[in-house]
């Protein structure tokens, strides 16, 4: 079977999707990044990379899609009409698994482009109306204090997710609050400070507080006592 490089110097678009079938149906998710990188490890052309992830939005191989989504991250980075490919056609994916690749190639455009310097995108990103492109930010960023940039400035990160409090799905809900619950750990006083200026009569917050603080009802469980209190406070 062909290497990934192998394949991407063939000309004919046809024959190299037809490779690319073969190559990743049923393949592993590790695996597939793994051809990500060694792809990116050479010298290609971006504007062939998203000619394939284009023909390959559509396939029927979930694991191909899952590949081409994954594309468009390093390349956004370049030229930031790949980015809209994957937010207009990528994340209306059905497929869950497809949906974490978005997750992925978010992050991996963050990581090429800068971290602070794709704040507005992310903010452009968690404000839109499809609910798998603000989740594919909240997901793609975790653990969000571990990248550059929000590792120095945490409360950068926590402002973010902040912004995505009142959303209306669950899905996303569910993904900001595990983001708070892996910052909590090493910034247990700072998430908690954050969850007390939230609105604990709001179901959508109260969903986040609550799952969002199970390191901190674990390990520091006198602090969430006071959580407890606020909201007692809150519903009279």
């Amino acid at each position: 079977m062909m290497n990934i490089s192998e394949i991407f110097e063939m000309d004919e678009i046809s024959c190299l999707i037809s490779e690319i079938e073969k190559k990743f149906e049923g393949e592993s998710v590790p695996n597939i990044r793994k051809n990500i990188k060694n792809l990116f490890s050479q010298n290609i052309s971006y504007e062939k990379c998203y000619q394939i992830s284009k023909a390959l939005s559509n396939n029927n191989i979930y694991e191909v899609r899952f590949f081409g989504a994954l594309l468009l991250g390093p390349i956004a980075a370049k030229n930031l009409h790949y980015l809209d490919y994957l937010k207009n056609v990528y994340c209306c994916d059905e497929n869950w698994r497809v949906q974490e690749a978005n997750a992925k190639a978010f992050d991996l455009f963050c990581e090429n482009y800068g971290y602070e310097k794709a704040i507005p995108i992310i903010k452009e990103w968690m404000n839109d109306d499809n609910e798998n492109v603000r989740r594919a930010v909240s997901e793609g960023l975790r653990v969000w204090t571990s990248r550059p940039y929000f590792c120095d400035h945490p409360e950068v990160a926590i402002e973010l997710l902040s912004l995505l409090r009142n959303d209306s799905s669950l899905y996303v809900r569910k993904s900001v609050a595990n983001c708070f619950s892996d910052i909590s750990k090493k910034h247990t006083k700072m998430v908690f400070k954050c969850f007390l200026q939230w609105d604990f009569s709001n179901t959508f917050q109260w969903y986040i507080i609550n799952n969002g603080c199970r390191y901190i009802k674990k390990e520091f469980p006198e602090l969430f006592k006071k959580i407890e209190k606020q909201k007692s406070r809150n519903s009279r």
